[in-house]
């Protein structure tokens, strides 16, 4: 708007107009079903999230909560998530989100990464959540913990042995962040002095502020392994496992099953006394660690005769 730009309001009839105007459109997860009533505008998916939870199109027996959701988003939205071109971070990426999309590889294009993952490295005032602004990121150790959705009260299990454990810890000048799913049920839980709550917020551009990730199989990690810092798994036996894109100890990191073993590294990893090396990990979900190389690799693709 700054710039007098043509900036209309996501959700308002001004949008129609524009985009029967537009040459391109670049979604990003986003249902735009206005595009589709005009087919000369050229749909550009830039998918993100690529994990290791498997997205899957098809029905499975054995996993039928999970698939049943995607097999209906896919029945529902197949016209609108259809792409003319869907953009992927690695070869991996490619595998892994065509299980969704299911179309030619022709319509499929490894650009190395995400364009959005520049927040990471940028400081852009107006990209902040302040959602997530609970703690002074730049006077505390900050260690984050983001579990996956996980039926049959598994996540209030997950997050109550990790409360816990931090807290026999007494980690000093450290304070913990657990991030709910946002399709966990949205109940108030009281913060403590060292342990804070959030939710439907954007964490991004405050990832590199975090000194350690807890996970279990959250897509979060691809993202934060660009940040070369450290990732850990805690992945309990009795927590069920969705289907996975890729065994997990071939990301190189460590997995703890055991909430109290878990901080004990913890405490190793901010004490300077132990690394993580995330290398492998980044290499997997990512071809370019630089995600400004995507952008102008897909501007440059848009500028060719192949379009």
């Amino acid at each position: 708007k700054k710039k007098k730009l043509p900036v209309v309001y996501f959700w308002s009839f001004k949008l129609i107009p524009l985009l029967a105007r537009a040459k391109f459109i670049f979604r990003d997860q986003v249902n735009i079903k206005y595009g589709f009533i005009y087919r000369s505008v050229f749909n550009i998916q830039l998918w993100h999230g690529v994990g290791v939870k498997r997205i899957d199109a098809e029905l499975d027996k054995n996993n039928v909560g999970i698939a049943r959701e995607t097999y209906i988003l896919r029945k529902v939205c197949r016209e609108l998530y259809d792409p003319d071109i869907l953009t992927v971070p690695s070869e991996y990426g490619k595998v892994e989100i065509n299980h969704f999309f299911k179309i030619s590889d022709k319509k499929i294009i490894n650009i190395g990464n995400f364009p959005r993952n520049y927040i990471l490295f940028y400081n852009l005032k107006n990209a902040i959540d302040k959602r997530c602004n609970v703690v002074d990121y730049n006077k505390s150790r900050v260690i984050l913990y983001v579990p996956t959705h996980h039926d049959n009260g598994a996540t209030k299990k997950l997050i109550d042995s990790i409360r816990r454990s931090f807290s026999a810890a007494k980690l000093k000048n450290t304070v913990l962040i657990i991030m709910k799913h946002p399709r966990d049920k949205a109940e108030v839980i009281n913060d403590t002095e060292n342990v804070f709550f959030i939710q439907h917020c954007d964490i991004s551009p405050y990832l590199k502020y975090i000194d350690v990730m807890i996970t279990d199989f959250s897509s979060i990690i691809s993202d934060f392994s660009l940040l070369n810092k450290p990732v850990l798994l805690f992945v309990p036996k009795y927590l069920k496992k969705p289907r996975l894109g890729i065994k997990l100890s071939e990301l190189n990191i460590p997995i703890v099953s055991d909430p109290d073993k878990l901080f004990q590294i913890v405490k190793r990893i901010l004490d300077k006394k132990k690394r993580i090396n995330v290398d492998k990990l980044r290499k997997i979900m990512f071809s370019d660690k630089d995600p400004k190389n995507s952008m102008k690799k897909l501007i440059k693709l848009l500028n060719s005769n192949r379009f």
